[in-house]
């Protein structure tokens, strides 16, 4: 049976804002309980007694709309602002009886005899939901993001060969023009190389928080440089356009986005609401509404795949757990953090570059002939661009932003970024 689903978004109240963004843990306040009825006037079993009064009747239309506090916090100075969430409820009307289970077998209670009020079954259904750890709100969020994605995948029509070539020839043409100017921070006067570094590494550290996808971190850097390369901005609100980027970004790309007060509880309540949503408007005025930029994800992850880094499951699901996607998305997410070297080059050298260099020190074997009859580029065309990725690793370890290095660093992704890199880099062998 078909079921449509509406988001319902409520307000419950925030956890005290701390003035570090990497000391905040954004908690979900409240936990989506899914009751299952169970429908059984007369449960024929010998062991058995179960007492159903219509008084402790749940009915199934009432069993699947999930409520939430309706508590708002107002948007204020002070240290706490509303948080947002999304809920889950059923208005289908149709008739549910092929719904509900006819006996209670499914609580997997023994009952050995015992009479048992209808009460004392919904409490005991209760002790079994939470001992099979049900999850919160943005776990549940995320759950139905994964399967959405898992559908996109099986249904990616831009991995067909009728039309992937033609796709990733359009996008290095549109790459142009939605290019930052790669001078603009001399134009700038309160600002710098430096502080655009730190804006970048603390938007790293905002997406791995609020679980948001690597494209919309991508594009919130192009709307930031784009941005930059028109407008002068003081460093005061620097990092509220970041946040307001961000924001347009997650709209963009995510099915979830989060609310414009998260945003401004992420900046410890440093602006209002209504300066976020006034620096959107100015964003999007000033890009004229183009927001759609090919980004150097995008080209990475199609180059990833036509080379064969995604190992598809027995679902057709691509996994993208491998060492060789990790270590090139680490040094994808690395040329944003550093403007000053990597804003001269287009979206799809970076990524050309990203891949031939991060196979060849997984597998110290190149790959660029491959590459270069996909994208046309040539490792002499691409030696500046590997050169200064290349040299970025090996100062990553000094440099003030280690907020990649820390997410990198890590099991999930193979702990990439501490691997061993050689002294130089051979580009005869790529």
């Amino acid at each position: 049976m078909h079921r449509h689903h509406h988001l319902v978004a409520t307000a419950a109240a925030s956890t005290t804002a701390s003035t570090a963004i990497n000391n905040k843990k954004f908690k979900a306040f409240g936990e989506i309980t899914n009751i299952v009825q169970q429908q059984s006037n007369n449960v024929s079993n010998s062991n058995i007694n179960v007492d159903l009064t219509a008084g402790n009747r749940v009915t199934a239309a009432n069993s699947r709309s999930f409520k939430s506090n309706n508590n708002a916090s107002s948007i204020s100075n002070s240290s706490s602002i509303g948080r947002s969430h999304y809920d889950i409820y059923d208005d289908d009307d149709d008739d549910d009886d092929n719904d509900i289970p006819s006996t209670f077998n499914d609580l997997d209670i023994s009952f050995e005899g015992r009479r048992m009020s209808s009460t004392t079954i919904f409490e005991h259904h209760q002790q079994q939901q939470q001992k099979q750890h049900i999850p919160t709100e943005v776990a549940a969020r995320q759950h139905r993001r994964s399967l959405i994605n898992q559908q996109i995948a099986l249904l990616d029509v831009y991995s067909l060969p009728e039309y992937r070539d033609d796709i990733l020839t359009y996008g290095k043409e549109a790459e142009q023009r939605y290019m930052a100017k790669a001078n603009y921070m001399e134009r700038q006067s309160d600002i710098n190389h430096s502080m655009r570094s730190i804006l970048v590494d603390w938007l790293v550290e905002v997406a791995d928080e609020y679980k948001l996808k690597r494209e919309t971190f991508f594009l919130a850097v192009n709307y930031i440089d784009r941005f930059l390369s028109m407008m002068s901005v003081i460093r005061c609100r620097l990092q509220l356009l970041g946040a307001a980027a961000m924001f347009i970004a997650a709209k963009y790309e995510e099915i979830y986005p989060p609310d414009v007060a998260e945003f401004v509880y992420i900046t410890d309540d440093t602006y209002t609401m209504k300066q976020v949503l006034q620096m959107e408007q100015a964003i999007l005025k000033t890009l004229n509404f183009l927001v759609a930029a090919p980004t150097p994800n995008y080209f990475c992850c199609d180059l990833l795949d036509r080379l064969g880094a995604y190992k598809k499951g027995p679902n057709g699901v691509c996994d993208d757990g491998g060492r060789w996607n990790s270590l090139a998305m680490y040094m994808l997410e690395t040329t944003t953090v550093f403007g000053d070297c990597f804003l001269k080059f287009s979206p799809s050298m970076i990524s050309t570059s990203c891949v031939a260099l991060s196979h060849y020190l997984i597998n110290m074997t190149g790959c660029m002939s491959e590459l270069s009859r996909i994208t046309s580029y040539t490792v002499f065309s691409l030696s500046e661009c590997l050169n200064s990725i290349f040299t970025t690793l090996h100062n990553s370890p000094n440099v003030p932003q280690q907020a990649l290095r820390v997410k990198y660093n890590s099991e999930k992704y193979h702990f990439v970024a501490s691997l061993e890199l050689p002294e130089t880099l051979p580009l005869d062998l790529l």
